[in-house]
């Protein structure tokens, strides 16, 4: 009640800026295509994603965010609708700022602060976009898409050409020569197999998407183009040899098969037969990945590494970032230290093991409640179950199956992200947190579906 209330005063005082300043619409050849130019923007953030510094990034990122702000106190209509989920994550903003007030590093938190609020801001300007032009959806889900294809295809391109084969990546120590990696980066700023992967696994939810509703129209030609890249997706975050994302992959590809196999059956009542032979499907995918890895000395070694704690470099050192910044949350319990890597650092150094320097708690869990403390966590993980509660309870509501496809596959990615985001903070750079923001939007926006039974 108290939610809508605080809407109702939100859209009220909109629409009587909107009514003062609509004479400046009336002639101006830049508001009467607002739409096609914040679309245009839209894109050229998506694919600055993938080669452009943080800089540049945020530039783009704020340009969206500022025509997107013009539009809302401009054009007649405009107005905000906001879930649960939307209010947590309101909440959680709230509390980081509250945090940077409060940090012993005004300057620094202020900065990382900034970088938050501008994520935050593109999430709700390309929401708002996106729940008046749903057309545009499509677009937007091929563009990144085609960022996906291409990035894996670099990604394989290199791994043929041993780029940077003695890249300090992997332990080696213990290695044969068959067990090292060539891990691969593409083109993703700055050069990064862990950032690579994570960028690959935030916008994977877009090929089975397209592959899923091109099935659905019967465009078999396309479905099979975007399968195919879908394997190239699949390999490329193989080849990084990020381990987290593994597991995170792993979360996706079942719980995709999972959602794909609710949707049937509510929607298609698929026989016992059919049941069968899906569940042969996935089957016969997972024995397929097995046997790749099984037989491939370097890639095995790498995911059985995963289970070791301190015979691996990588994982040992984690171990001590992990406990250093346990005591860093336990005695910022509150309030956390203020936001941004550049706070965590400087306070880092007063807990850390002597060699064991980091730039990060290489959880984002970890990283949150650092930073912004425990009630900015717990609102972030309130974001995040309501998030994918009403993803979850969609897919057996009426809306259209084309619809629930964005769902379905968007939640995956969601999962895959959040369980990567277990044992690393790339999370946080600028190219996985456009991608992350924008399928987030688009579960919101196919949510917001389900009482029209729209399709997109």
């Amino acid at each position: 009640m108290a939610e809508s209330l605080i809407v109702e005063k939100i859209n009220s005082c909109l629409n009587f800026f909107q009514n003062k300043l609509s004479f400046l619409t009336d002639n101006s050849l830049i508001l009467t295509n607002i739409d096609k130019i914040i679309l245009f923007a839209i894109i050229i953030l998506l694919v600055s994603t993938s080669f452009a510094s943080t800089d540049t990034i945020g530039f783009f990122a704020l340009s969206v965010i500022s025509l997107s702000v013009l539009k809302i106190f401009l054009i007649k209509g405009q107005k905000f609708e906001f879930r649960i989920f939307d209010f947590a994550f309101i909440i959680y903003l709230l509390f980081c700022i509250i945090s940077t007030i409060n940090s012993t590093l005004p300057a620094q938190s202020v900065y990382g602060l900034s970088k938050t609020l501008i994520y935050a801001g593109f999430y709700f300007s390309i929401l708002q976009y996106l729940k008046t032009n749903r057309s545009s959806l499509k677009l937007i889900v091929t563009v990144i898409a085609l960022l996906v294809s291409a990035e894996s295809v670099i990604g394989l391109l290199q791994n043929n050409a041993e780029v940077m084969a003695g890249a300090t990546w992997q332990d080696t120590t213990s290695l044969n020569p068959e067990e090292v990696m060539t891990r691969v980066f593409g083109t993703i700023k700055p050069l990064n197999p862990n950032l690579y992967a994570a960028y690959i696994l935030a916008g994977l939810w877009s090929l089975p998407c397209l592959f899923l509703n091109k099935l659905l129209t019967k465009n078999f030609k396309t479905a099979a183009i975007c399968a195919a890249f879908s394997l190239f997706a699949f390999a490329a975050i193989f080849l990084s040899g990020c381990r987290g994302a593994y597991v995170g992959l792993a979360a996706f590809c079942v719980t995709i098969f999972c959602l794909i196999y609710k949707v049937l059956n509510y929607n298609f009542n698929i026989s016992e037969k059919i049941k069968r032979l899906f569940a042969a499907f996935a089957a016969s995918l997972f024995g397929l990945v097995t046997i790749v890895v099984v037989s491939t000395p370097a890639l095995l070694k790498r995911v059985l590494s995963i289970f070791t704690t301190r015979g691996d470099s990588s994982s040992s050192f984690r171990m001590n970032v992990y406990n250093a910044g346990i005591e860093m949350f336990r005695d910022n319990f509150w309030l956390g230290i203020g936001c941004g890597n550049k706070v965590f650092r400087e306070i880092y150094g007063l807990y850390m093991l002597s060699g064991f320097d980091a730039l990060s708690a290489y959880c984002i869990y970890l990283e949150i409640g650092i930073e912004s403390g425990i009630f900015a966590l717990v609102a972030f993980i309130v974001f995040l179950v309501f998030l994918i509660k009403d993803a979850f309870c969609s897919l057996c509501s009426e809306i259209s199956v084309e619809n629930k496809i964005f769902i379905l596959c968007a939640a995956a990615s969601l999962l895959g992200v959040m369980l990567h985001g277990f044992v690393d903070t790339v999370f946080f750079r600028p190219p996985v947190q456009i991608l992350f923001w924008s399928f987030v939007a688009v579960i919101n926006v196919s949510l917001n579906c389900e009482v029209k039974n729209e399709k997109i």
